[in-house]
């Protein structure tokens, strides 16, 4: 049995779970030591926009599930 994918479908997947929680994280402790000026105001910004990144990220998750089930083609392999 062969699963095929679209590769744009694990590359937008991948960056949903990966990349958007780092870049959140990395965004905001830059602008907490921006603003604040301190290494425990960079980590609580970080923390916080991590939070905000996983609770915008679960609707996003879902709708990417959706349009992966539409192109996921399963095929017998002799």
């Amino acid at each position: 049995m062969a699963v095929t994918l679209p590769d744009r479908y694990v590359l937008v997947g991948a960056a949903l779970v990966y990349g958007l929680p780092l870049g959140a994280l990395l965004a905001g402790a830059a602008i907490g030591a921006a603003t604040f000026g301190s290494d425990w105001a960079a980590a609580a910004a970080g923390a916080a926009a991590v939070l905000l990144a996983l609770l915008a990220a679960s609707p996003l998750r879902r709708r990417l599930e959706r349009a992966t089930l539409h192109r996921l083609a399963v095929q017998l392999v002799a």
